[in-house]
């Protein structure tokens, strides 16, 4: 778990993002996606092209974010509140393109909250995504932060190879609960699926036109 200290001081953070936030002047946006795939799907990848154009980020405030969304899967805030402290996080970071795999509990109220808001579900085949992520889980020392995160999501901090089958199974449960949730609570006009190998073949016309993200616009982009 969690040290309690830990705890207080990504609370706070966040907090202090939300007061901060609803002073922050409302930056003019040409568009606002918000990707929600799956980790190890390609939403770091989605997010670095996105970068090239306009403000785009890849789990920005990651921790005190993964906090929020714990406590708003666990009951801890009711709606309204986490209204608030969404709002003054959008404030605060101004993106017109974030990629954050943890925020998909949040995409119904996201979608309430910003009308024209529409959001991105990039996938990838289950095999090398289950691949990748046993790879990772064996390789990378988590902090506390994700180590929590991977405990409620997969029953274990990393893969043990011992675990055999069993051990597969939280991940396969999981990739099949995030996916199937945001197909479920997003529509069809807001929604993209898109697949990553597509992403790395470089067939993103069907991202530009779901964007509405016309020709011009790449050349007046100070980002490109």
């Amino acid at each position: 778990m969690i040290a309690k200290n830990k705890v207080i001081f990504s609370s706070g953070i966040m907090e202090l993002v939300f007061r901060i936030g609803k002073f922050c002047p409302i930056k003019k946006r040409n568009f606002q996606v918000c990707c929600v795939g799956a980790p190890r799907s390609g939403t770091k990848s989605l997010a670095a092209i996105f970068a090239r154009m306009c403000r785009a980020a890849h789990e920005p405030l990651a921790r005190p974010t993964l906090k929020l969304v714990t406590d708003f899967e666990e009951g801890r805030y009711d709606r309204k509140t986490i209204e608030k402290i969404l709002i003054g996080r959008d404030r605060f970071l101004s993106l017109e393109m974030e990629s954050s795999h943890y925020l998909y509990p949040l995409a119904p109220v996201l979608l309430d909250l910003f009308e024209k808001s529409k959001f991105i579900l990039i996938t990838r085949n289950p095999v090398k995504w289950l691949r990748s992520m046993i790879n990772k889980s064996v390789s990378t020392k988590r902090d506390d932060w994700w180590s929590e995160w991977y405990h409620r999501k997969f029953h274990s901090d990393a893969f043990h190879i011992k675990n055999g089958i069993d051990g597969l199974r939280p991940y396969l449960e999981y990739w099949v609960s995030h996916n199937q949730f945001v197909l479920e609570n997003i529509p069809r006009n807001k929604l993209l699926v898109l697949d990553l190998e597509s992403v790395r073949k470089g067939n993103l016309a069907v991202v530009w036109d779901f964007v509405w993200i016309k020709k011009n616009f790449f050349r007046k982009s100070r980002y490109s």
